[in-house]
């Protein structure tokens, strides 16, 4: 939850800096939240605490307004037009011990309550904050041992949705400390480095994995250490096999020998690509192209058949795992003539779309009766940077032919996606089988709507 909070709060800054400034004054906003926050146990008034109120916060276009307490613990937060505002209390993103508060007296951003503001000053719109618990421990580079500056480390409940999560960033030293958690069970996350792998305490690979760090509001939990595993690279080109022009925008997987999907990259304007994040082991590489081109796997040759593959180690990058990609209905010298082209498309993907459920919906249209198969792969990268890819294989019964709309399901669509509210980017790569001789690809940008949770 502090992530977004963090990154929210800094948007919300230039936000209201951008509408102050260009704002016209004939309708200028005259409505403002304020109130005052003290400590729950003392009484005394609190200073520097970020106060945000939030309009739109169950639609796409949200918007936030901030302030800060001052030495007496009040605060104001102006230029609101009329609306309903969820007022936030956010001391864990300046680094202050006191657990995250929404009003009225809610720990859960979800539950606030709204406060109605019209055209003049709402007062009274108090917290009262209770101190956090405390997580420490230091992060260091697990080939050698250096400290590992710039790490974000997160601890996210495994008892409830409805605890606030809280982060820091590792300083210098690799040190960090995660302030204002409620008491909870964490599994704590060590993520968002380029050039290490992401993963939990004690070297565990996911969150559903993580092991459990108990802590008390009122207490420092220490010695929450991480030793991460830098991560490997493979990179190539892609280019045409017949004239040799490199291939701009082929989406390349590295795919585990022992899991469904793994990282990818995209190649550039000169054909490059790059994939990054990758664990040690042992992968293939599976290349999602567009019309001419059918999808490939790296193979070694133009004329192999039998996929080949790459091991990496930890810090290692993979270079020259280059791929010729034949367009259809041409063959190498070294292969049998391929059949001539179809007159008409068997099928055709017609548009794609993302629901507000977060699940992609594609419209095709099907000329021959029968099963059609389809994998689709999506890469989605999120604003911060994260990247996860997401495979869903999917078969039809068979049925006539026309239009038909298929709904692909991402029911585990990462946690790149789960995190965001608003809208991510992502590229959805599919390839449809209406029988075993024919294949068909289309790679398509996709603005996923992410779906409304409670953040965590």
């Amino acid at each position: 939850m502090q992530r977004f909070l963090h990154g929210r709060l800094i948007l919300a800054l230039a936000v209201l800096a951008a509408f102050t400034a260009f704002a016209d004054t004939s309708v200028a906003a005259a409505g403002s939240i304020g109130g005052t926050v003290t400590d729950a146990v003392t009484h005394e008034p609190i200073s520097g605490v970020p106060v945000c109120a939030t309009v739109g916060r169950f639609h796409d276009e949200e918007e936030r307004f901030c302030s800060q307490t001052d030495a007496a613990g009040g605060y104001e937060v102006g230029d609101l037009h009329p609306g309903e505002y969820a007022a936030e209390f956010l001391p864990g993103t300046v680094g202050m011990n006191y657990v995250y508060e929404a009003w009225e007296d809610q720990h859960v951003w979800v539950s606030a309550e709204d406060v109605t503001v019209g055209d003049g000053p709402v007062e009274g719109i108090d917290a009262e904050l209770s101190e956090g618990g405390e997580v420490r421990g230091t992060v260091i580079d697990a080939l050698t041992g250096s400290p590992v500056a710039g790490v974000e480390v997160c601890a996210e409940s495994k008892i409830s949705l409805y605890v606030e999560e809280g982060c820091a960033t590792t300083d210098l030293d690799g040190r960090y400390t995660i302030y204002g958690l409620e008491t909870s069970s964490y599994a704590i996350e060590f993520w968002r480095r380029p050039g290490f792998l992401t993963q939990y305490w004690k070297a565990a690979p996911d969150w559903k994995a993580a092991n459990p760090v108990d802590v008390v509001a009122g207490e420092v939990t220490e010695s929450i250490d991480a030793a991460l595993v830098p991560s490997a690279r493979i990179s190539g080109t892609v280019t045409d096999a017949i004239t040799g022009a490199p291939l701009a925008d082929i989406a390349a997987c590295a795919e585990p020998i022992t899991e469904p999907f793994g990282e990818c990259g995209e190649t550039d304007a000169a054909g490059r690509y790059t994939i990054g994040g990758v664990a040690p082991g042992s992968y293939t590489v599976r290349f999602f192209t567009y019309d001419p081109y059918p999808p490939a796997l790296y193979t070694g040759s133009l004329c192999a058949e039998e996929p080949a593959v790459i091991t990496v180690a930890a810090g290692q990058e993979a270079g020259g795992i280059d791929v010729q990609l034949m367009p259809k209905f041409f063959s190498p010298d070294c292969r049998e003539p391929a059949p001539p082209p179809l007159a008409i498309p068997l099928i055709e993907v017609l548009d794609i779309w993302s629901r507000s459920s977060g699940s992609v919906a594609v419209k095709l249209r099907v000329r021959q009766a029968g099963t059609l198969s389809l994998v689709a792969r999506t890469a989605i990268a999120s604003p911060r940077g994260r990247r996860t890819a997401v495979v869903t294989t999917k078969t039809l019964p068979p049925r006539g032919t026309g239009v038909r709309i298929i709904n692909l399901g991402l029911n585990h669509p990462g946690r790149a996606l789960r995190r965001e509210r608003g809208r991510v980017r992502a590229r959805l790569a599919i390839t449809l089988t209406p029988r075993e001789s024919d294949a068909f690809s289309l790679t398509s940008p996709v603005l996923f709507k992410a779906p409304h949770q409670p953040r965590r």
